[in-house]
């Protein structure tokens, strides 16, 4: 014999009631796990243009890297790179102090910090290398220059005759 009328409704209308009931940060329907940055560095180690994203996240930037394969996703604010290379000792800062600026798609996670600082998310791929304290790329920015320069032999005669074109 099955249950009232009543009795089903009851206990559909408690089900119903449960995910509202348990509001705590245990609770994965209510609340989404955030995902921290394993490494804080002043350089960036990415390689490519950045996937940029006005709504950023740990968990965007990590997808992005997974599915091309990379052993780190590199989150600054809005921008994301991939990289396989650890970025060395000499260059790491504080997690939780220097990439301390909130993600602007998930404000209760952690995206690096402008300007300078890069949050390194370590994926399953295991780092091909890391990069060299001495490397010239190691610095968060470089600056090149080219100089140019014209001679011109001086002629001693000027001609008077007038130029052809044809």
């Amino acid at each position: 014999m099955g249950l009232s009328k009543t009795a089903r409704f009851v206990c559909a209308s408690l089900f119903l009631l449960l995910p509202l009931s348990d509001t705590s940060e245990n609770n994965p329907i209510v609340r989404r796990q955030t995902l921290q940055q394993d490494l804080c560095a002043s350089v960036n180690t990415g390689s490519g243009n950045a996937f940029l994203d006005r709504w950023q996240s740990n968990g965007l930037c990590q997808d992005h890297c997974i599915e091309q394969d990379f052993a780190f996703a590199v989150v600054q604010y809005q921008s994301c790179w991939c990289s396989n290379v650890e970025p060395p000792r000499s260059t790491l800062g504080d997690v939780d102090e220097d990439c301390s600026e909130s993600c602007p798609g998930f404000p209760d996670e952690l995206c690096g910090r402008r300007p300078g600082w890069y949050g390194y998310l370590r994926l399953a791929r295991q780092p091909t290398s890391t990069q060299a304290d001495s490397s010239p790329s190691s610095s968060a920015t470089s600056t090149s220059t080219s100089t140019s320069t014209s001679t011109s032999t001086p002629t001693s005669e000027v001609s008077s005759q007038p130029l052809l074109s044809f």
